[in-house]
């Protein structure tokens, strides 16, 4: 059975909450005390010195009721998908690390704050990194520069908060649109240099006490000569895993050779698939859920939430609809002729073709991995979120000037190198490594400076 009309609700809200850069912090049911502690930190357990989200000690989250073979327990964040899969938990984590190093900054830098304002103001800052990130360097590879440009979504362009623009997550993006990573998703996570040993990184019962735990710690006979791993040691040891055995297994996070760091070089390493290939990888078609496919329920959730049905996304958009199955004019001229072959296998008439099935299945737009019609929808869904927030980072006041300059110099490689133990990290993270993005060394990374946020106490 698809997701019931209670699902809706949680999905736009899940949207809604993640476009308003609070995923990292907000739980509903909880607030943000869960959270926060001392020094306006998130709170965070030890594992090999390294900081991972707090443990769910009380069965709260969804990974912690699923009848799995988990060794290790579940995380408790703000964002409730921290526990669906490992790449998903790097994404929290990455973050989390962000917010605590930037919180210790301004503590340094300005003593006599409180916890709540370094609690706030590191929030500010972490909520503008992303909004900066997402907008400039991850937003132009999904619907290409010209589109992002001719709507105004870069930092570039001159930023006029509009009261009269609702910034709500439209139905269509958070349903269908949105969920085109799902056709970009790998057979397999890559690990890349993790270090293979029978011992784990730190051990359950570490991470519920909170106790620093040391991988020499398991070494009990004198058979055994420890050894130490240098904060920044590379192993020359690959390992791919199987994407459907990793669903609610986060705790694979904690193996020496399948570590944070070495899924991180992973994720920046392997390539995703293209999002308009038709080929979905079968370990969310057939190994995922049991007998569920994940793209089915993509299309049933859309026909649940009463989405109007592909043609009718491409006359909103100003796009020509296709009335044939063929792909000259009045057909899918945005498709491969394999594609509108299979189509007329499947739906008896154009106009019954599903949004999620006829936008995923687009080619591309110049610069972009989505077709014409997903691009458009992004576009204008996020043209709404950003002149429609009042608080957005680019904003008159928000921040200073000097302060701007410093978030409008943050990116995804410098964040990466910041949070995470590696070397060298492509210049666009968000593409592999090449003789035209080639790897940013730790040593030559311009720290973010923040002495603009330091106050100056008059005497």
């Amino acid at each position: 059975v698809a997701d019931s009309n209670n699902d809706q609700s949680r999905d736009d809200k899940e949207w809604v909450l993640y476009y308003a850069r609070v995923y990292l912090y907000l739980n509903e049911k909880n607030g943000d005390s869960s959270f926060v502690s001392n020094g306006g930190l998130l709170k965070t357990v030890p594992c090999d010195l390294e900081n991972f989200p707090p443990i769910d000690i009380n069965n709260q989250t969804e990974c912690s009721v699923m009848p799995h073979n988990r060794t290790y327990p579940c995380f408790f964040a703000g964002d409730t998908r921290v526990n669906e899969n490992p790449a998903l938990a790097v994404n929290h984590i990455i973050w989390l690390r962000e917010h605590n190093w930037l919180a210790a900054e301004l503590a340094r830098l300005n003593p006599h704050w409180g916890d709540e304002k370094l609690f706030q103001e590191t929030r500010k800052i972490v909520s503008a990194e992303i909004q900066h990130i997402f907008y400039n360097e991850f937003l132009p590879i999904i619907i290409g520069s010209d589109i992002c440009v001719s709507n105004n979504l870069l930092s570039s362009s001159r930023y006029d908060y509009n009261s009269k623009i609702d910034p709500s997550v439209e139905n269509s993006l958070a349903t269908a649109v949105f969920r085109f990573g799902h056709g970009m998703l790998p057979d397999n996570l890559l690990f890349i240099d993790g270090c293979p040993s029978q011992y784990p990184l730190c051990t359950p019962q570490s991470l519920l006490t909170g106790n620093i735990f040391k991988t020499s710690q398991f070494y009990t006979t004198s058979t055994v000569t420890p050894t130490t791993v240098p904060p920044f040691a590379s192993c020359p040891f690959r390992i791919k895993e199987d994407l459907s055995q990793m669903f609610e297994k986060v705790d694979s996070l904690f193996a020496t050779h399948t570590k944070m760091a070495a899924l991180l070089k992973g994720l920046l390493k392997d390539k995703a698939r293209i999002a308009s290939d038709t080929m979905i990888t079968s370990a969310v078609t057939e190994r995922l859920f049991g007998d569920m496919d994940l793209m089915a329920r993509n299309i049933q959730r859309g026909r649940d939430h009463g989405l109007p049905p592909y043609n009718k996304w491409r006359r909103w958009c100003g796009l020509k609809p296709a009335l044939y199955f063929h792909t000259k004019k009045h057909g899918f001229k945005d498709h491969k002729h394999d594609v509108v072959k299979r189509f007329r296998k499947i739906y008896a008439h154009p106009n019954d073709i599903d949004l999620v099935v006829g936008g995923l299945t687009e080619i591309p737009v110049k610069g972009g991995i989505v077709g014409p019609t997903y691009a458009c929808i992004m576009a204008k869904q996020f043209h709404n979120l950003k002149f429609g927030d009042r608080y957005w980072y680019d904003q008159e006041e928000v921040f200073s000037e000097d302060q701007l300059y410093q978030i409008k110099s943050t990116n995804m490689h410098k964040v990466l190198i910041r949070t995470a133990k590696l070397n060298r990290v492509p210049k666009s993270a968000f593409h592999v490594n090449s003789h035209v993005n080639p790897d940013v060394s730790r040593n030559n990374v311009v720290e973010l400076d923040l002495s603009p946020w330091q106050e100056t106490i008059a005497k």
